[in-house]
């Protein structure tokens, strides 16, 4: 990625407002408060559970969306989501959202149906993990393969999604948490476009809504008419948003305010709908151009600070600047 200046929270205050050493700016999109999170994974998919959500307390985040173990097929055991929910408690963190694993062989979008079945068993763990430790949206990927998207079989595999989230519905219901389908960068905007329209006409706001990644849609989209244009299309089910940055070329995950996604636009539709949910810094130390952990992470809190300020802004002033 390109050389970043670090945005520390001192300098953040050039920015954004004071940041560090006076009062912190007001917290609100819209009319509603900023809840801003870090995802647990910025060291890695798997591992170092407790240090990572240590450390993301320290760095001054008060929640986190849970990403370990999103793409594969382990399963929590119940000890496990005990020790989670122990750990949350101890450092006083919240957690917002979860990242739920589509699976490899557990595949809820499988034509094999004990593949497909498994796969329904591994998100229904994630809802058990994300109930017991509060959070009430789960996160999930659904990517269409680019062979199928001409293809007769395209209908085929939407009724085995549609099977496995039928089955889904009323186990997530009775556990009060959402299924938010993520914008993906396979993709572009027509096909995109289609396949939510197509699950909305299905399944309700009670069931199902949109996760916004920036960085999916910044490299997906064709520039900021419908990358922001995404967002605003289906933002009555926005449950979940992502915060990541790139130059368009690749899902780099860099920081926010490192390359070109629209921020201002993504902050004036999150104010204009008075989005509530929980918005999650999502990156990675090893592409940000630093290599000091707590470094990284006074970064990512100064950034995620940024993103706040700019939303306050755009509040104020009725648009974005």
């Amino acid at each position: 990625m390109p050389s970043i200046k670090p945005l520390t929270i001192a300098s953040a205050a050039n920015n954004t407002g004071t940041i560090g050493g006076a009062a912190a700016p007001p917290r609100f999109v819209g009319r509603r408060e900023v809840k801003l999170s870090l995802n647990t994974s910025y060291l890695g998919d798997t591992g170092r559970e407790e240090h990572c959500l240590r450390s993301i307390k320290a760095a001054g985040f008060d929640s986190i969306q849970w990403i370990h173990d999103w793409n594969g097929d382990y399963m929590y055991a119940p000890s496990e989501i005990e020790q989670i929910a122990d750990w949350l408690s101890t450092y006083g963190l919240v957690m917002g959202d979860l990242h739920a694993s589509k699976g490899i062989r557990k595949d809820y979008m499988s034509f094999n149906e004990y593949e497909r079945k498994a796969g329904v068993e591994l998100i229904e763990n994630r809802v058990d993990l994300a109930a017991r430790c509060g959070a009430r949206v789960i996160v999930l990927h659904m990517p269409i393969p680019t062979a199928l998207w001409n293809s007769p079989r395209l209908d085929d595999l939407y009724g085995r999604v549609f099977r496995s989230l039928d089955e889904l519905r009323p186990y997530c219901i009775g556990k009060d948490v959402r299924i938010a389908v993520e914008n993906l960068v396979q993709t572009d905007y027509r096909k995109e476009t289609e396949q939510f329209e197509r699950l909305f006409e299905r399944y309700d706001a009670e069931f199902l809504g949109l996760c916004y990644d920036s960085g999916h849609a910044n490299c997906a989209f064709r520039g900021t008419g419908e990358s922001v244009g995404f967002l605003e299309r289906f933002a009555d089910r926005l449950l979940s948003v992502h915060l990541t940055d790139n130059d368009g070329r690749g899902d780099a995950h860099w920081v926010p305010f490192s390359g070109s996604v629209d921020w201002s636009g993504i902050a004036r539709v999150l104010v204009d709908t008075g989005y509530d949910g929980y918005v999650t810094l999502e990156s990675v130390l090893r592409r940000s151009g630093l290599e000091d952990e707590a470094i990284y992470l006074e970064e990512c809190f100064a950034r995620a600070e940024r993103f706040r300020e700019l939303a306050e802004r755009v509040r104020r002033s009725g648009s974005a600047p």
